[in-house]
């Protein structure tokens, strides 16, 4: 399956703000609370999760409740926020008044841009014509994964005296500033009575309380004086953050002063209102746990095996434990849904291998000790807890129960399996359902101890009231398992429950029972989990708030189609939908080639397809009968489809997707199965760093040395060779030294750190042709082990030369001397992870563009069409505006006189608002653009450095890793300022900050085409650019690929213009913040 770099799930803490409230209170305003219910899948039905305090008196509430939830990337979790008017301490919603509802995912929350997602409040049907736009904004945030606690313990000294009569009753409030620079409580300490030193109880919880996922968040300390009316007294307050804590507690700088800010402004003389001090503060790193593996994406792989000998009696007698009454679970089906409901859940496509043993099975008759319930050695899985018992049903009418009992064979049969798949990724749980005595305890013994070391653990739930004392035996707890050839247990792997404990003691509660008993059968799995991870070092890959987009190419085949051809069989062909979240509908991907006379193809042709984990993306497979030339669906015959979610594809085991496809009405009886497998094309963003060189390799030219290079490949699933990078040529030396290189591992294993790979050292020719040395052969795996710490030597062998001369030793060797694996980040990674997009736009306003008033000009308005500034600035903006939180953007304007000193401003605000020169969204930018085109006089200069040294301003300010500037100009024509755009251009490169140039018109557009400097750097007076920020493009180009349509000319001219964007973000993101880029090789 794709093993993927996003956990299970990750717990999010959502808090929540309303803006706009309708009032439905006559004499006051409304106090609202907001009420949250969670979908659950399974029953449709809404269930509360949580409230919010009620707020007095406001339309505008923002609620201090937060609500943690577990937020899981492959489901889609349907929340339902109500707003309702407090009505008293009434339960019943209903006696309150309603506000308002918004129906939203819990994705469409947490992937919103910068974790705040607005949406409109449906109001009540009898309010639908009032005027109000009410609406809730959410604010998500993702809870870190750290386990890490804290605890602080402060003081406070010489504080000020608030009470007249007495001195103060000081307690401590802890905020977190959040992202949208807004404070929330974190803790709160006791309040200390009558004292200016009070000394409070330690504060202690998760660090991640704190920071989230920043370490620099800021924290907000205040301390204030109790009052009974609930109107507390500021004394005074500090800012600091963890990091700023913990170096401050090493320095032994542990006092901070407490200031308050209205006091400062009233005093000259004022210092401090006391001091608070850090007695101690510390931070423990908490071990993994068993929670942390299941969210890094560990599978659970669920198998039950059920004993069918005669012990238990025939099925048809009343007294058998195998006997089904109506309303009614005999003993096993009892043990298999107690088990198998929990465990379902962490076993992602729920299809488990079920077991019988100790049976004849027709037609041999033969007593067989591992057999498949289903019968179907091919498919043996059933489908979730209900497949297994429709299976387990269906083989008690075909099967004669026998004997003896044997364990061993099943405990061997998982054991293969968890043998095969020893990565850290997979964990194995067998549950045996049994009635009695073993007997192959020996063998059982061995093959327990031998699956020790695998990752494996077994239930044995016994069923009756046999004894039971050989399965207590195999529950080695507080003892060893050991052989009677010594052999002892790696670790305890067995747990043994018996069900006649728990029958009886929960009375006619049937749930109840279960619950019991699935907590007693599982108690140690975790335990038994997390000792064989420990054993092995394996640890969890950790979540990280970035998610990432993978490609996936999946390969389809079909069994047993259904045939609705009259005289042969049927002509496949598959066609790839995926569901558009926007409208609703299906979107075709793409369709395979036609098979002839097939019911069981298997087609050549791969789809390729982008895999989001924050989305949940509904695909369907739709198979048909291609009966001619004619493109449209609906001249085939239509023969069945599959529809499912990518992520339960590429999820399926073994990278293999079955299930049964849905046929048209009128074939009953007839089942038709997909089989789909996915394969990860490159998701992985580690990146191999290798320095390497070789020794005494032979001499291959005839005047001279040798001019060596590397060729490396790796080996395909089908036995054929591919390169995947080639080294530089090293002239005249028969000891080269190779410059180092770098490439993603993904590109050397493709996700099989075991595949062959193949050095190849060749000798360097000027006619092309290349002369072989030797070669040898390894594995990513096996260079990581023996470079650790060291470097590592390979022989270089020549297979004809070995072959031919008995004294043959190598042609030379070559060295690993050092490798090094980081993980590079994307520009996806960098906006997901928080990062902001600034957009600003400036408009030229020389008089070269034309009199506005003149349909010839380049700023005439046209009725029923954009110009070309008012396309450029909707071709761009329009993308570049998801980017950005608020959408407000600056707008400005340069070239033109500007009232009412019509002086020529190089720089003016289009909307004539210095104070607030922000145009809400695309259109606020056209409404300004429009306006200024009324109120401006055209003249010039063109000069760009003005408005570049503008936004470089605010770039230089805001240098944290965290926000990137994008300056679009456009502009008709020849820049007068040429040096000083220059200047401001290679000033501007060592800025997180980008310049895009859109050219309108015709004119003469060398000038910008220079600064747009690709495949070098901007010069100027001996000063070079750090990095490449320009791009130009001309729009008259687009106008001419496309006439009229305007759709198209501004689709293709947004992907043009933003082309460069993404490198120059992650490369001035890796220059100032420390990863430095990936070097790129072809071969």
């Amino acid at each position: 399956m794709l093993e993927t770099i996003m956990g299970l799930s990750a717990k999010v803490e959502l808090r929540l703000q309303a803006k706009n409230l309708i009032n439905r209170d006559s004499t006051s305003k409304s106090d609202p609370f907001c009420v949250i219910h969670r979908k659950q899948p399974k029953t449709n039905e809404f269930v509360e999760i949580g409230r919010t305090e009620h707020i007095v008196d406001n339309l505008n509430p923002k609620w201090e409740m937060k609500f943690s939830l577990d937020y899981q990337f492959e489901e889609r979790q349907l929340l339902k926020f109500t707003v309702y008017d407090w009505d008293g301490e009434k339960k019943d919603l209903a006696d309150h008044d309603y506000l308002g509802s918004a129906l939203v995912s819990l994705g469409e929350i947490v992937s919103a841009k910068y974790s705040k997602f607005e949406i409109p409040l449906e109001l009540p049907k009898k309010l639908t014509t009032k005027t109000t736009n009410s609406s809730l904004v959410i604010y998500s945030e993702e809870l870190g994964t750290s386990q890490d606690t804290f605890q602080l313990t402060v003081n406070g000294r010489g504080l000020d005296k608030k009470d007249f009569l007495g001195k103060s009753d000081p307690f401590l409030i802890v905020s977190k500033q959040t992202d949208d620079n807004e404070w929330t409580q974190v803790f709160l300490t006791e309040v200390i009575k009558k004292t200016l030193d009070p000394d409070w109880r330690p504060i202690a919880g998760q660090v991640t309380a704190l920071t989230g996922k920043n370490p620099n968040r800021k924290l907000l300390f205040q301390v204030y004086d109790h009052d009974k009316d609930e109107k507390h007294d500021l004394i005074g307050q500090f800012e600091t953050s963890l990091q700023d804590l913990k170096t401050r507690t090493k320095q032994g700088t542990t006092s901070f002063p407490l200031i308050n800010p209205k006091k400062k402004e009233k005093k000259k003389g004022y210092e401090n209102s006391g001091t608070l001090n850090v007695v101690s503060f510390k931070v423990e790193e908490r071990n993994l746990t068993f929670v942390d593996y299941l969210q890094s994406g560990i599978q659970l792989h669920f198998t039950v095996a059920i004993d069918f000998t005669a012990s238990n009696k025939k099925p048809s007698d009343p007294n058998s434990l195998h006997c089904i009454l109506p309303n009614q679970d005999n003993q096993y089906i009892l043990a298999i849904k107690s088990v198998g409901n929990i465990i379902q859940d962490y076993d992602t496509d729920r299809y488990f291998p079920a077991l019988g043993f100790g049976a004849k099975i027709p037609p041999s008759t033969e007593v067989t000790h591992e057999f498949f319930l289903n019968f179907n050695a091919q498919n043996p899985f059933c489908n979730g807890v209900e497949g297994v018992l429709e299976a387990y049903q269906n083989a008690l009418k075909t099967v004669r129960l026998s004997g003896p009992t044997y364990f061993a064979p099943v405990i061997n049969h998982c054991a293969k399996f968890a043998n095969t798949y020893k990565d850290g990724r997979n964990y194995f749980v067998l549950l045996i359902i049994t009635d009695g005595m073993i007997c192959d305890l020996e063998a059982t013994k061995d093959a327990i101890i031998a699956a020790s070391t695998l990752p494996l653990s077994i239930i044995i739930v016994g069923v009756g009231e046999e004894d039971f004392s050989s399965m207590e035996f195999l529950d080695a707890d507080k003892r060893v398992l050991k052989s009677s050839t010594g052999v002892v247990a790696a670790r305890d792997i067995v747990q043994f429950v018996a069900l006649r404990d728990f029958l009886g003691k929960h009375g006619e509660n049937y749930d109840a029972t279960k619950e019991a008993l699935a907590k007693a059968v599982l108690a140690e799995v975790p335990k038994q989990f997390m000792e064989f991870m420990s054993t092995k070092q394996i640890t969890p890959l950790r979540n990280e708030r970035v998610l990432t987009t993978l490609v996936g190419a999946l390969t389809i085949c079909i069994r047993n189609l259904l045939d609705r051809d009259t005289f042969s069989k049927s002509d496949p062909v598959c066609i790839l939908y995926q569901k558009d979240i926007r409208t609703n509908q299906y979107l075709e991907i793409g369709r395979t080639e036609q098979i002839k006379n097939s019911l069981n193809p298997s087609w050549n042709t791969r789809f390729t397809v982008d895999y989001r984990f924050e989305e949940r993306q509904i695909i369907k497979f739709a198979i048909y009968d291609w009966d001619s030339s004619t493109y449209t669906v609906d001249a085939h015959d239509y023969l069945g489809c599959l529809e499912c979610s990518l992520g339960e594809v590429v999820a399926a085991p073994n990278k293999k997707f079955e299930r049964n496809m849905d046929l048209p009405p009128g074939f009953p009886g007839k089942s038709s199965q997909m089989v789909v497998v996915a394969e990860e094309l490159g998701s992985n963003k580690e990146v191999l760093y290798m320095k390497m060189n070789a020794r005494n390799v032979d001499k291959k030219d005839f005047f001279g040395k040798s001019d060596p290079y590397v060729l490396i490949a790796k080996k395909m699933d089908d036995g054929t060779w591919t390169n995947v990078h080639k080294t530089d040529v090293i002239k005249n030396t028969l000891n080269p030294d190779w410059s180092p290189f770098s490439m993603r591992v993904i590109s050397l294993t493709s996700g099989n750190s075991d595949r062959p790979l193949r050095f190849q050292v060749w000798d360097w020719d000027n006619d092309g042709s290349s002369d072989f040395i030797g070669e040898f052969e390894t594995t990513y795996n096996e260079i990581q082990s023996k470079v650790k710490g060291s470097s590592a030597t390979y022989m270089v062998i020549n297979p004809k030369k070995r072959d031919k001369k008995k004294s043959y030793s190598n042609s030379g060797t070559l060295t690993i001397e050092w490798i090094r694996v980081e993980e590079e980040k994307s520009f996806l990674d960098y906006i997901q992870s928080g990062v902001q997009l600034h957009f600003t736009v400036a408009v030229d306003f020389t008089a070269s563009n034309g009199d506005p008033s003149n349909p010839s000009s380049l700023h005439y308005r046209h009725s029923q069409a954009d110009n070309q500034y008012s396309l450029a600035i909707k071709a761009v903006g329009e993308i570049i505006q998801d980017y950005d939180s608020d959408k407000l953007f600056p707008a400005l304007g340069f070239g033109a006189r500007v009232p009412p000193s019509q002086v020529v401003s190089h720089q003016f605000f289009l909307n004539g608002n210095p104070q607030n020169p922000f145009c809400e969204g695309v259109s606020g930018i056209l409404q300004a653009y429009y306006h200024s085109l009324n109120t401006v006089q055209l003249y010039g200069p063109t000069y760009f450095a003005p408005i570049i040294n503008h936004v470089a301003q605010f770039a230089a300010s805001y240098q944290d890793g965290q926000n990137y500037f994008v300056l679009l100009i456009i502009t008709d024509g020849i820049i007068c300022d040429m040096d000083a755009t220059k200047e401001a251009i290679i000033n501007a490169s060592v800025l997180p900050m980008s310049v895009i140039i859109i050219g309108v018109g015709n004119e003469d557009f060398s000038a910008m085409e220079f600064l747009d400097s690709d495949g070098r750097l901007l010069r100027h007076n001996g000063r070079s650019a750090v990095r490449d920020i320009v791009q130009f493009v001309e729009l008259q180009k687009f106008i001419s690929l496309y006439g009229s349509n305007q759709v198209e000319t501004k689709a293709f001219l947004a992907k043009e213009v933003l082309a460069e964007i993404p490198i120059q973000l992650v490369t001035q993101m890796r220059k100032a913040h420390g990863q430095g880029p990936v070097v790129t090789t072809s071969v």
